[in-house]
């Protein structure tokens, strides 16, 4: 890998946070997918509707549970850095605590 890169904590946050909205909304479209009616259907397609129905629901619940796990993999990884930079911090400071006391 060529060339260099960060990561600004603070994003990921904010991006787990755009994630969370995105799965809250597919659990609100899951709901209404596994009510809906397809009584109104001619029995030639009633069978057709509810799996149509059915497939889509699976799909929206896949959507949702991914979108669930990368909003806590961008938590995660928030977590992780900023306990690497409170740990580099701590080490550095009783570096220099340990200086000014020779």
């Amino acid at each position: 890998m060529s060339g260099s890169w960060s990561v600004d904590p603070g994003a990921l946050v904010t991006a787990s946070y755009d994630w969370r909205d995105r799965a809250d909304t597919l659990e609100g479209l899951s709901r209404r997918l596994g009510s809906a009616d397809v009584s109104g259907f001619p029995p030639s397609v009633s069978g057709a509707a509810t799996t149509f129905r059915q497939q889509w629901g699976g799909m929206v619940d896949s959507l949702e549970t991914t979108a669930r796990d990368f909003e806590s993999r961008m938590l995660d990884a928030h977590a992780a850095y900023l306990d690497s930079d409170v740990r580099s911090q701590e080490a550095f400071q009783a570096w220099l605590l340990q200086m000014g006391e020779r």
